[in-house]
């Protein structure tokens, strides 16, 4: 029995919507073949802590309503280890996502968010921080593979990374916040 069995439609962070296009027929080579480039050493394939910590940041911008936060007060709201906050921040600013506002007298100064969140999606945050998404190695163009040109696995693993991007895609910030838990109020 393969170690991934038990959770064959986990398959990473963004998978809701990936796990439509991936074959669930546990007796398939294909799909045993597409879910081991899904792991790496054991685990399952996920975004770095950073990106999270990112997305959560921009979430407490929005919801502070265009009142700027200083770094200390972003962390504290979304639970972000101060270790991280500055250079995630200082990334955001770079790439046009937040911009920083002086103190003036008792307005206080801080971060506030820049990108509109009715455009901006999962996507835009992810490739700051991860750059560009590919599932596997046989899809970037520096690493080498004598089979792409003949691989029915590339080509399907091609497919599902277009896929799993076109669903980071899908939603702006603001619906994804908007959305509601099933079964909450």
């Amino acid at each position: 029995m393969n170690q991934h069995s038990g959770s064959r439609n986990l398959l990473c962070f963004f998978c809701v919507g990936l796990a439509k296009c991936v074959p669930q027929n546990s007796d398939s080579v294909v799909f045993e073949r597409i879910w081991q480039c899904f792991c790496q050493n054991g685990k399952d394939m996920k975004i770095k802590r950073e990106t999270d910590y990112a997305i959560r940041a921009i979430r407490a911008l929005i919801n502070a309503r265009g009142i700027p936060l200083i770094s200390k007060e972003i962390a504290d709201r979304e639970h972000i280890p101060q270790t991280y906050i500055l250079s995630i921040m200082g990334k955001l600013k770079n790439n046009g996502i937040v911009d920083t506002v002086p103190r003036h007298g008792d307005v206080p100064g801080g971060y506030r968010l820049l990108a509109d969140p009715d455009q901006a999606n999962i996507y835009d945050v992810v490739h700051i921080f991860e750059g560009d998404l590919k599932i596997n190695a046989c899809l970037r163009e520096q690493d080498e593979c004598p089979n792409r040109e003949t691989c029915t696995v590339h080509l399907e693993m091609e497919r599902i990374n277009e896929a799993l991007i076109e669903e980071m895609k899908r939603k702006s910030i603001t619906e994804i916040l908007n959305e509601k838990i099933p079964g909450k109020s």
